[in-house]
């Protein structure tokens, strides 16, 4: 004869089993987040560039104006935005180190320090034999001595970034007071899109660009 199911009796498994399903939601919310991470949409590499950053913080701007820009100069591009690596003094030093040397990133703000210590082991690609950057910086008055390194491996010495402080724009939308460099990865998979979007940023984060906020304005058509 089957037991009668019964207020009682249902208060009594429940005392005794609520965890079992506390597990099985648990369970269920895991499985259903691990099925959209795996499943979600991601841009193929040729149609995405990413600007990644060791610096203070990150201001919800950058993104803005990043998008402006896919929008409005590359609009073949499915993804232009940014990447913030938080420096705390354990886990930032290793997640950097990952993505460099996975090639997670396209374009990297570094601070000084990460800069000299990756431009030496040949990390960035070498910026004088990108087409016209090293004759606009000069017109634009940059001293670009503090970003010549020397390959430690190759023994060769090029400009492997652009010291940050004449590029007054980006450095507030980041709002750090490090002194930091822009370089472009050497292993990026995009490189006409990255090297557009390098120059853009050379173009607009300079002084004569008149504010960050006229950075967010579409141009006229």
């Amino acid at each position: 004869m089957k037991t009668p199911v019964n207020k009682e009796i249902l208060q009594n498994h429940w005392n005794y089993s609520w965890w079992k399903y506390l597990f099985l939601v648990v369970i269920a919310i895991f499985g259903w987040n691990l099925i959209y991470t795996t499943t979600a949409y991601r841009p193929p590499e040729n149609k995405k560039v990413v600007l990644l950053a060791d610096c203070m913080g990150k201001d919800v701007q950058l993104d803005a104006y990043l998008e402006r820009v896919r929008q409005n100069e590359m609009a073949d591009m499915e993804q232009v935005n940014s990447m913030l690596v938080f420096m705390d003094e354990t886990y930032g030093e290793m997640q950097l180190s990952t993505y460099i040397a996975a090639g997670e990133g396209d374009i990297y703000v570094l601070n000084k320090s990460h800069f000299q210590a990756y431009a030496s082991q040949g990390a960035f690609m070498p910026l004088e034999t990108l087409e016209g950057v090293v004759e606009y910086c000069e017109a634009q008055g940059m001293d670009l001595r503090k970003g010549w390194r020397v390959d430690s491996e190759l023994h060769e010495r090029h400009l492997y970034g652009i010291p940050m402080s004449y590029l007054p724009h980006l450095k507030s939308f980041l709002y750090t007071t490090e002194e930091c460099y822009l370089s472009i990865i050497v292993n990026n998979q995009n490189q006409e899109n990255v090297e557009k979007l390098f120059n853009i940023l050379l173009r607009d984060m300079v002084a004569s660009a008149a504010t960050p906020t006229d950075l967010l304005t579409p141009p006229a058509q």
